[in-house]
């Protein structure tokens, strides 16, 4: 495997114009791993910050499984509106 990533990059490297099309695929591919991790980890905050609400407000009783399937029942119901 990164015996034919070294080639794969080494080809380009020979090739002239084919370095410049490799810094630009890499770019591309930088930014959409930045994006993703972005998204992904707002998604992650705001789903810690309903659990945190949700611990607050109901104490010992808090549940994460019964929690996680009434959130996916009520977005279900609230997309059907």
């Amino acid at each position: 495997m990164q015996f034919g990533i070294c080639l794969a990059i080494l080809s380009f490297a020979c090739a002239g114009s084919g370095l410049e099309y490799l810094m630009s695929s890499l770019r591309g591919w930088i930014g959409f791993l930045l994006l993703t991790s972005y998204i992904v980890g707002s998604l992650h905050e705001q789903k810690q910050k309903r659990i945190k609400e949700l611990r607050r407000c109901c104490g010992d009783q808090f549940d994460p499984e019964v929690a996680e399937e009434f959130s996916m029942v009520l977005t279900q119901r609230l997309e059907t509106v």
